[in-house]
């Protein structure tokens, strides 16, 4: 049961991690572990795309979000002279 692995370092962990050794996969395979995920991560099956769900937003969308705070947060500090000026106060 391998899991949908991201890369070929990941498979060279997961191999590690149930215990096969450089020197057992020399012995085995003629490869060493780093070779032999490599091989394996090239015979994998593609992963296929997974689309966001609906109503998820994208990091170009959530990228404007951000960015868009950053002039909404600064309306106080414009209005606020503006306003003490108006009202007969001294605006600094």
């Amino acid at each position: 049961d391998l899991p949908a692995a991201a890369d070929e370092l990941q498979i060279a962990t997961l191999l590690e991690r149930r215990g096969l050794t450089d020197e057992e996969a020399t012995a085995r395979y003629g490869r060493d572990v780093f070779a032999l995920s490599r091989e394996l991560f090239r015979r994998l099956p593609p992963r296929p795309v997974q689309e966001p769900p609906p109503g998820t937003t994208t990091p170009r969308s959530r990228a404007a979000r951000l960015l868009s705070h950053g002039p909404l947060y600064a309306v106080p500090s414009l209005v606020y002279p503006a306003v003490l000026v108006a009202l007969g106060g001294p605006a600094l």
